[in-house]
């Protein structure tokens, strides 16, 4: 990546300590103008860029994993400055911080794996949210996660929170199942913590409101799979949920906290999580 950044420095006024700035969205789904033009010319090394980029986020580093699902729902139609100084931000990132690597560590008593998920309401293109759900022991680093932008298929925080929190149910049942064939059965349920209370008060309802009928198979999803003992919705706060890093263009001591921890750079805990952070 060092290699395909040579000719390419980071652009006067950008950081590299964070993969995407706190405008980043705002700023890659600007309409093309005179101060923010396509870039036909420089397409063909983005998307080399990108392509390496990728492989690194999706396999080694998920702190870089929302920048690059937000970047690529633009690489193809809206290739422009404003996204292609957000590309080199975004690489130069994953280069500068290359000390950040994915760590491991002994699982505690039970080896129970614990979930996260998370959306942020239309803040992606076409009305569209971004989500993500994440998997991991506790206090190591990730073991599995995922970024992505449904489409829009609801109109409030609840539906969106409830979306990804079927599709992190769906995830969980898999890694279930590939866990016993290995001869590691998850004994316990396996916990999904949310910071949607909406979501978690609607799982524990036989009933839904008249205005989210249409998401009543969702919700039946959540309680069967609590039911039959395979997940325990749990709730956690924003500050402390981890897919909160696979929402939104996070910044700051909350990007570096959450990075830590989904990386395994800190040997955290749960308790840690779910306490409020002091802000300097």
């Amino acid at each position: 990546m060092e290699t395909k950044l040579g000719d390419y420095p980071l652009p006067s006024r950008y950081s590299c300590e964070e993969p995407m700035a706190a405008s980043g969205l705002k700023d890659i789904m600007e309409a093309p103008s005179p101060k923010n033009p396509l870039l036909p010319e420089m397409h063909s090394k983005a998307r080399s860029i990108m392509g390496l980029g990728g492989w690194i986020a999706c396999t080694l580093r998920a702190d870089a994993f929302f920048a690059f699902t937000a970047l690529a729902t633009q690489l193809a139609k809206n290739f422009t400055l404003g996204v292609w100084r957000a590309v080199l931000q975004w690489a130069h990132y994953i280069v500068a911080t290359k000390w950040v690597r994915m760590t491991y560590r002994t699982p505690p008593a039970g080896g129970q794996v614990i979930n996260f998920a998370d959306s942020s309401l239309i803040n992606a293109p076409n009305g569209g949210s971004f989500g993500g759900h994440c998997s991991c022991f506790e206090g190591s680093g990730l073991i599995d996660w995922r970024c992505f932008v449904p489409r829009r298929l609801t109109d409030s925080s609840a539906g969106a929170e409830l979306i990804i929190s079927t599709a992190a149910v769906k995830n969980i049942l898999g890694n279930r199942m590939f866990l016993r064939e290995l001869g590691c059965s998850q004994g316990e349920p396996s916990a999904l913590y949310l910071d949607a209370q909406a979501v978690l008060s609607g799982a524990e309802m036989e009933r839904v409101s008249k205005e989210m009928r249409y998401q009543a198979a969702r919700y039946a999803m959540l309680r069967e799979a609590r039911d039959v003992g395979a997940v325990d919705l749990l709730k956690i706060p924003t500050t402390g949920n981890l897919a909160d890093l696979f929402t939104k263009p996070l910044v700051g001591e909350q990007f570096r906290r959450l990075r830590d921890c989904v990386m395994g750079v800190s040997q955290w805990t749960l308790t840690d999580l779910q306490a409020t952070p002091v802000k300097n």
